[in-house]
């Protein structure tokens, strides 16, 4: 499941450092080959199809399978252009998601399998805004970008409110009550539509998804511990 989580959020956070040392002066690279190396011994872990796999259907480990090679390749070799960077890390999605539900279906705790799918829909979310915000500075039609932009929000939201606290940690209660309050601060930049405000804002709002989608991850791992 924890490699599940990594690829899902990986992904995202890879379409949106691929944008960022693209407009921002920020440490976006060396980031970017740290998250590849994430992905890519994820996508190891799960391509040697454990134990726990073989009790899924041959066409169901085949697709895991396909969809963690393409998590990796993008991971690999993003493509160059906002456009495509978008419709390639919209289109893995899905597919991961769907990784992640597979396996959380495996787990022999289905609580905390909902759970790590749950803080891993939030990351990757909070990533999307971040992206999308990235992709509209960097001339992609705002129109088009609405939709999805608002749609993040909303499933953010969501999975953020359906994290059981009584099931929580101490260390996981402290770090949702952190990303609660970066969220609450980071969506006052943010328009209805999901998209900045202000141009000013978006070195702001690339920073704040990292944190929030970090912090998400921690709480993750800490289910795991």
């Amino acid at each position: 499941m924890l490699a599940a989580v990594q690829l899902l959020v990986g992904v995202e956070r890879t379409a949106k450092l691929h944008l960022e040392r693209r407009l921002l002066n920020t440490r976006a690279a060396q980031e970017s080959a740290k998250e590849r190396q994430r992905i890519e011994a994820a996508s190891r872990l799960l391509l040697e199809q454990p134990k726990a796999l073989q009790r899924l259907s041959e066409r169901r480990r085949t697709q895991i399978s396909a969809a963690v090679q393409a998590a990796a390749d993008f991971a690999a070799a993003p493509p160059d252009s906002a456009g495509e960077l978008l419709r390639e890390s919209e289109a893995l999605a899905p597919r991961l998601g769907f990784v992640s539900t597979a396996l959380a279906g495996l787990s022999t705790d289905p609580a905390r399998a909902a759970q790590l799918d749950l803080l891993a829909r939030a990351g990757s979310s909070a990533l999307r805004i971040g992206k999308f915000n990235l992709a509209a500075a960097a001339g992609s039609p705002r129109a088009e970008l609405r939709v999805s932009a608002t749609q993040a929000l909303t499933e953010f939201s969501a999975a953020l409110q359906s994290v059981g606290e009584q099931d929580l940690q101490a260390g996981q209660r402290r770090e949702l009550q952190l990303v609660r309050h970066q969220w609450t601060l980071f969506i006052a930049a943010l328009g209805s539509d999901g998209l900045a405000r202000d141009a000013q804002a978006l070195a702001d709002i690339a920073s704040t998804t990292d944190r929030m989608a970090e912090t998400l991850a921690s709480m993750a791992r800490r289910g795991t511990a």
